[in-house]
């Protein structure tokens, strides 16, 4: 007799949500002083990370190959935190929705919720992709919330 054996299933390159993944890597480097923090992209990601650097929380970032020694190349994401002398150009960065509960916002909440969060940026899921919560509110739309910036 022969057994067969099935390959397992794939799983998230991540292991877990890609919008918890920027935002811990980012939360690290803002705690640490860290400049430079590197992480493995994928499509969502690098949305996440083209809205932070769209809002000025990443001064820069950029997708490289990384060559390993058995000849496979691997894509890895790097970008610099934004600092004014010593301190981050945002205190913080709060995840809101993650896989076991999502917060939704509609666009007169999103209009409510500016006069109280003044500096805040909100960074929302919407039909037509991640953006800030200005860019929502010039679109008429709203959507997930994924994090807030303080």
């Amino acid at each position: 007799l022969k057994e067969s054996y099935e390959d397992p299933p794939k799983q998230n390159i991540l292991g877990y949500e890609p919008n918890a993944y920027v935002i811990n890597h980012l939360n690290i480097a803002l705690s640490k002083k860290i400049l430079r923090t590197t992480i493995i992209p994928n499509r969502r990601t690098l949305q996440i990370v083209k809205v932070l650097y769209q809002i000025g929380c990443i001064r820069q970032f950029m997708i490289l190959n990384q060559h390993k020694l058995n000849g496979k190349v691997k894509k890895i994401l790097r970008f610099t935190v934004l600092f004014y002398k010593t301190r981050p150009y945002f205190k913080g960065v709060r995840l809101v929705s993650t896989c076991s509960r999502k917060f939704r916002i509609t666009l007169s909440g999103l209009k409510v919720a500016m006069s109280f969060l003044k500096a805040s940026v909100i960074i929302l899921s919407t039909s037509k992709g991640v953006m800030s919560h200005n860019e929502a509110i010039n679109l008429g739309i709203g959507g997930l919330i994924l994090c807030v910036l303080n």
